[in-house]
């Protein structure tokens, strides 16, 4: 809530020092928060790239490290089970970095 108010507050701080730096600070306000925007676009364009080349990566390597180890009823669950172990891990890591979403 408080951090809504800022822009409003500096803009209004901005109105009383000159309406033309009042244009100016709200413009360049628009600005950044478009190239924020748009830098967020292209992280979440790279994660999800990457996330579809670690699950190819994931499937591969269970199929031919560990299914032709199981059983026709343990094969039904294998793929499941090894994307909980490897989330749990990804989500353990990033609590550890302070990552949090």
């Amino acid at each position: 809530m408080v951090l809504l108010l800022i822009p409003d507050i500096a803009f209004e701080f901005a109105s009383w020092l000159s309406p033309e730096f009042k244009l100016y600070l709200i413009t360049e306000f628009e600005r950044l928060k478009t190239n924020e925007a748009y830098q967020y676009k292209v992280e979440c364009s790279a994660t999800r790239l990457l996330s579809k080349v670690n699950y190819v990566i994931h499937t591969d390597a269970i199929k031919k490290c560990i299914v032709p180890t199981l059983t026709e009823k343990q094969k039904q669950f294998v793929y499941a089970e090894e994307a909980d172990v490897e989330n749990e891990t990804i989500w353990l890591s990033q609590q550890q970095n302070g990552i949090a979403f």
